[in-house]
């Protein structure tokens, strides 16, 4: 039964994380119609330490399929019409299902993608966002206790679990 909550959950969740990405890119200005992401990156302040991440973007965002060569912008973003703030939990565009069971996920994903612009240009550090004031419950109940973390938990206890079974010897 978890297993399928997570199933139903996971493509929400980068749904919400593809919006996020498009609304940090149309943010972050117009796109030309021929561009190096190296370009775009310093037209836009993108900090060298997120070059990646912001290229990422791109890519998750259907704006260029590779990033060494310049490529025609012809795709509109899509879901800009609101550029107010997403919520998860009352957007009904997201079909988030039991949002208390995925807690931690929702919240890392909120705090991190309405920082996204902050993050590339340098002016926030990502670190902060995943621990905020050093606190690390959060992560810890994303990797203990979220679907994720229950589902692939489940998978290496039962790796194990067989892997042990057919020793011989003892194991440490």
């Amino acid at each position: 039964p978890e297993t399928v909550t997570y199933q139903q959950l996971l493509p929400e969740l980068e749904a919400l994380s593809l919006t996020y990405a498009e609304q940090a890119i149309a943010a972050l200005g117009d796109l030309p119609a021929t561009f190096t992401t190296a370009e775009l990156a310093q037209a836009w302040g993108i900090v060298p330490e997120q070059r990646s991440l912001f290229e990422y973007l791109l890519e998750m965002a259907g704006k260029i399929q590779n990033s060494k060569f310049k490529i025609p912008f012809g795709k509109p973003l899509r879901r800009l019409q609101n550029s107010k703030p997403i919520n998860p939990l009352s957007n009904s565009e997201f079909r988030i299902p039991n949002s208390e069971f995925a807690q931690a996920e929702l919240s890392l994903l909120t705090r991190c993608g309405e920082n996204l612009v902050a993050v590339l240009r340098g002016e926030v550090d990502p670190i902060g966002l995943l621990f905020p004031q050093g606190d690390l419950s959060e992560l810890t109940q994303l990797y203990e206790s979220s679907p994720g973390a229950r589902v692939m938990n489940a998978l290496v206890q039962s790796v194990v679990t067989a892997t042990l079974a057919q020793q011989s010897c003892p194991v440490r």
